[in-house]
């Protein structure tokens, strides 16, 4: 069987190959292609055709693909996405701009709340109660469900998150309001938070449920058109989707469920990490995953477990058991820039496209790469094995770090 490894990055889209024989692992292979941006997918099929034609797989070999993305992490720090809508219980509209009271960064006088996913007028109530040993207290509305909904379509809403009051002790109002939903919207693409991960916590569940929502329709894009290529060019291919926590899913459930892959990339290379250390007799391991975007570190101690229950994907949390990874904006690709008289290094990057300015692609602000370059950190006869030449003079030149101010 031919095994693939795919990682897609913000700026390079990386292949790890390698046959299963009888007597061990044998053809260890290798891709690295620039990603394709905005069409992610697009480089992770040209790169698996590259591959398919270099081991001249055919159509019938058995393939399995195992792929960690950020698609979904990118489009909720960029909020990229069309606008959703959150229902919820009367009384709790204000949910997401409560949040949990304090501010994240109460000694630093420029800090505010984060501007929530969803904005008040797309936040929607509906009468109902339970109790919270999940009793009803007062039964579901449906005129309010079919008012609620009516107005979240009139105002743009593309999907509808529902996290209604103690659902996650008793589920039976928000499978109701599924049911009218769907009764009387069926285009409508709607879920509830017990679908997803019924925790206590309002404000938590409420935001695992609308960032599931929200990148689940760019997740169906992004993993349907690498799936319809694999059902076309190998039959026998099967595609998983590593998790946030380290294992992998269906292709099928990281479309329906698509929150817990939003660290998916920098957590499968903590459990490779995690795998080497136990086979080398290495109790602890460091790990560094530097892309084009970040740097990811964790730390790997053989017996213990490597999760965390307090994660952040962008400014909000994510109530998940996921890998415990530390994660930097400075990748090769991010820019250096003055704060005043600071120099500060991302979270803006240059991306692959026009990347660098070393790549001589069109890049003109100065990156970590660049000073790789120049520092001799990087051979001059250029990356992907001399097929992305760099140019010392482009990243000499470069214009220099640029301001930016609050």
């Amino acid at each position: 069987m031919l095994r693939i490894g795919v990682d897609i990055g913000g700026t390079f889209t990386d292949f790890a190959i390698w046959r299963d024989e009888a007597d061990g692992y044998r053809q260890i292979d290798a891709e690295k292609i620039p990603t394709s941006r905005p069409q992610f997918a697009k480089s992770v099929i040209e790169g698996l055709a590259r591959i398919v034609e270099r081991h001249r797989v055919g159509p019938d070999d058995p393939v399995l693909v195992v792929h960690g993305t950020t698609v979904g992490t990118n489009a909720v720090i960029e909020r990229s996405e069309p606008p959703i809508a959150l229902i919820t219980t009367t009384g709790y509209r204000d949910i997401l701009n409560i949040a949990r009271l304090r501010l994240d960064k109460p000694t630093d006088l420029f800090n505010g709340r984060t501007t929530p996913l969803v904005p008040r007028p797309m936040a929607f109530e509906v009468n109902e109660r339970l109790r919270a040993d999940g009793s009803v207290e007062t039964p579901l509305d449906a005129d309010s469900v079919i008012a609620a909904l009516s107005q979240a379509i009139e105002r743009g809403a593309t999907a509808v998150g529902v996290c209604l009051l103690h659902s996650y002790r008793n589920p039976v109002h928000e499978a109701q309001l599924l049911e009218i939903a769907r009764d009387n919207f069926p285009d409508l693409d709607i879920m509830a938070s017990h679908e997803i991960w019924p925790q206590q916590s309002e404000y938590e569940r409420a935001m695992l449920t609308l960032l599931n929502v929200y990148v689940k329709r760019v997740m169906e894009d992004y993993l349907g058109e690498i799936d319809s290529f694999l059902k076309r060019r190998l039959p026998n291919g099967r595609l998983l989707v590593t998790k946030s926590n380290g294992g992998v899913m269906s292709a099928a459930e990281a479309c329906r469920l698509p929150v817990h892959t939003l660290l998916s990339g920098p957590a499968a290379g903590v459990t490779a990490a995690r795998a080497l250390s136990e086979w080398t007799e290495n109790p602890h391991v460091l790990t560094m995953d530097m892309g084009g975007t970040s740097t990811d570190v964790a730390l790997v101690q053989v017996g213990r477990p490597t999760l965390t229950a307090q994660a952040e994907v962008g400014d909000f949390p994510l109530l998940l058991p996921v890998t415990a990874i530390e994660a930097m904006g400075a990748g090769g690709g991010s820019i250096a820039w003055l704060d005043g008289k600071v120099l500060k290094v991302g979270p803006r990057s240059a991306g692959s496209k026009p990347g660098p300015a070393c790549y001589a692609a069109g890049g003109t602000a100065p990156t970590m790469t660049d000073a790789y370059l120049l520092c001799n950190y990087l051979s001059p006869r250029g990356l992907l094995g001399g097929r992305l030449p760099l140019s010392q003079g482009a990243g000499r030149t470069s214009n220099g770090a640029y301001r930016e101010s609050r």
